[in-house]
């Protein structure tokens, strides 16, 4: 790969997309298509949304400017579910669809990126004794991971900045390693899109003057499956010896530390109050942290923190087997949860303190009129 190649696709689709958002914004503004505060949402004005089409947009027009024909041809069936992914997210983001329909429709772009090149998990890294796999194993499993990411980078999207940030790390880091290893396609991939989201950032971060909406978080999540997917069979193919060779696995669970743990964690605490997990509440760990008193920049830079400590963590667990190092995870991300825990307890007791304490305001303010009487 020529250096060159280190900025010219970034750079070309981080211009694009930064000319394109205020225009895009505008419009918006413009035409009425906004967000607006609601029960579910933990902002208090009506912002732009549909922020996602200038990334998409941007990482297009890279993909038609830069690209080789050979790589577009290999990408092609990649090229085709984003867009229709892009389709789907814009169809949600101008009339919502149910949790079900959303779930479903999605089913299609998933299935074409398990024809892409590579497009399997091929393997377990003998994690519980199993290596290779079978295509009847794979082919569950890569649309079961697929889906999951899809729609855990989705449920995150709830703080100015955090879908683009956790999206922006996880996608240049994976660029980064996949230059290191030679696999030059899938870095300029990475960097194509990683340039608009970077553009995207600047006009998302608190105080959000737009939105991404699902225009832009299903196309996030659907990148990042397949890149990760794509790390899993390259990473299992390097040799043993290899400096870049990694647990797997392990590392692509600390990749999306964030949005997978607290998609588990709310879909069980639904499951548990005997409701479905695909409605809304306010139980996201933003949520959470957004009642403690944490601002939308500080929370996002306190959960990227935490993706980058928990990817450190993974790299340096490469010396040990994958099942100690899936061990080690589990405990931090049960750490985390007692944390989260606790916290929100607090938020309850504080509130019940609250209550109360009104109460008897109201009652003594009460008496006292009586007494006046």
């Amino acid at each position: 790969m020529e250096s060159l190649d280190f900025i010219k696709h970034p750079l070309t689709s981080f211009i694009f997309s930064i000319l394109l958002l205020p225009i895009l914004i505008k419009t918006l503004e413009k035409h009425q298509i906004l967000d607006i505060p609601g029960q579910h949402k933990i902002h208090n004005r009506h912002v732009p949304s549909m922020g996602g089409i200038a990334v998409f947009l941007g990482f297009l027009f890279t993909i038609l400017l830069w690209w080789p024909v050979e790589l577009i041809t290999e990408c092609r069936l990649l090229i085709s579910a984003v867009v229709l992914m892009f389709l789907i997210g814009l169809k949600d983001d101008l009339i919502p669809l149910k949790p079900w329909q959303k779930l479903a429709s999605q089913i299609i772009p998933v299935v074409i990126i398990l024809f892409s090149t590579n497009g399997l998990i091929t393997s377990l890294y003998g994690l519980f004794g199993i290596h290779e796999l079978s295509i009847f194993v794979s082919i569950p499993l890569t649309l079961f991971t697929i889906v999951v990411i899809v729609n855990s980078i989705n449920l995150i999207d709830g703080a100015d900045g955090l879908a683009g940030a956790i999206g922006f790390l996880v996608i240049g880091a994976l660029g980064f390693w996949f230059y290191l290893t030679g696999s030059n396609n899938l870095a300029i991939v990475s960097w194509s899109y990683s340039g608009a989201l970077l553009a995207f950032l600047l006009y998302n971060w608190q105080p959000a003057k737009i939105f991404m909406g699902d225009t832009g978080a299903l196309i996030i999540g659907l990148i990042s499956a397949f890149l990760i997917i794509q790390f899993l069979n390259v990473n299992y193919s390097l040799p043993a010896e290899s400096t870049y060779k990694l647990n797997g696995i392990t590392v692509s669970m600390c990749l999306l530390f964030v949005p997978l743990f607290d998609t588990l964690r709310v879909f069980i605490q639904r499951i548990i109050r005997k409701k479905s997990p695909f409605s809304s509440d306010k139980n996201h760990i933003h949520h959470i942290l957004i009642r403690q008193g944490f601002s939308h920049s500080q929370l996002t830079l306190f959960l990227i923190s935490i993706t980058a400590m928990a990817i450190s963590i993974a790299l340096v667990l490469s010396y040990f087997t994958e099942e100690i190092s899936l061990l080690i995870i589990i405990f931090l991300a049960l750490l985390l949860n007692l944390i989260i825990w606790y916290l929100n307890r607090r938020i309850l007791y504080s509130s019940i303190d609250n209550r109360h304490e009104t109460l008897n305001i109201i009652k003594s303010a009460t008496n006292t009129r009586a007494k006046a009487s």
